[in-house]
């Protein structure tokens, strides 16, 4: 049984935890990330260049997924 069986099995997950396919909706949202996706939405709607920096972990590319979701 593959490591990934193993944790789905033990932890009763359906799915693959934190996959790409979760919903942007679904994901946690904190204070940062909304400053993130405003910033983000800000970039766009004035079609400006802007630049997401953090650790990893931080949040960027679901920050980035939910401006994207965002759009008309």
């Amino acid at each position: 049984m593959s490591t990934i069986t193993t944790l789905q099995s033990y932890f009763g997950f359906t799915r693959i935890p934190f996959g790409r396919d979760i919903p942007p909706a679904a994901l946690a949202q904190h204070p940062g990330h909304r400053e993130a996706v405003a910033r983000i939405e800000w970039c766009i709607d004035q079609r400006r260049m802007g630049v997401i920096t953090g650790e990893v972990g931080a949040g960027k590319t679901v920050a980035a997924r939910a401006a994207l979701a965002r759009l008309e």
